[in-house]
C-alpha cells in the first residue's frame, strides 16, 4: 500500500505474511536499504535475516518473484546484491542535463510549482531521486515564502551524494 509506513517491529511478520499470501507473484520493496541495510557491528537485523531466509533459505517459497529498489546500494547489505539472489541488477546512472531538468520540471509540476526554471547544466550529472528531491526542496523554501537558491540546493545533494558513498 503505498505511503503507509510500517513500523520496524512489524516488517518481520509482514513481509512472511506477504510471501505467503500475495495474490500475485511479485513483491516490491522500495528503498531496501532501509528495511535491510549493511550490517551492524557485524551482525544482520532481524528483518535482514528474515528477507533472506524467504528469497533462498530454508524459509523460501519460490514461485514468485521480488523488485527491489534502491537510492543508495552502498547502504544495502551486500548480501542482497549476490549473483546467487540477483537475476539481474539494473543500475540507473546520472542523468545527463536535460534529461535531470525534465525530471525536475515534472516533480515541480506535480508539485504544483510554477515559475521557476532549472538550468540543465545546473542539474547535470543528478540521478532521478536527486532531482525529485531538489523539486521537494524548491517546493518547500517557496511554501515558507523564501526564494530557493538552486545552486546551494545542487551543492547540497551533492554533498550529501559524497558522503553518503563514504
Amino acid at each position: 500500500v503505498t505511503g503507509v509506513k510500517v513500523p520496524p517491529s512489524l516488517l518481520s511478520p509482514l513481509l512472511s505474511d506477504l510471501l505467503t499470501y500475495i495474490p500475485q507473484p511479485l513483491l516490491l520493496v522500495e528503498d531496501i536499504e532501509v528495511i535491510a541495510g549493511e550490517r551492524r557491528a557485524g551482525s544482520l537485523s532481524l528483518t535482514t535475516v528474515h528477507l533472506l531466509d524467504k528469497l533462498d533459505g530454508v524459509g523460501a517459497t519460490g514461485g514468485w518473484g521480488i523488485l527491489m529498489t534502491t537510492n543508495l546500494p552502498q547502504l544495502t547489505e551486500k548480501a542482497l546484491l549476490r549473483p546467487i539472489r540477483l537475476d539481474e541488477l539494473i543500475v540507473l546512472s546520472e542523468l545527463r542535463g536535460k534529461e535531470a531538468q525534465k525530471i525536475v520540471t515534472y516533480w515541480l509540476e506535480r508539485y504544483g510549482v510554477t515559475g521557476v526554471e532549472v538550468p540543465a547544466e545546473l542539474v547535470d550529472g543528478l540521478v532521478a531521486a536527486e532531482c525529485a528531491a531538489l523539486a521537494f526542496r524548491i517546493k518547500q523554501d517557496l511554501s515558507f515564502g523564501k526564494e530557493p537558491s538552486l545552486a546551494d540546493l545542487v551543492a547540497q545533494l551533492k554533498r550529501w551524494r559524497r558522503v553518503t558513498k563514504d
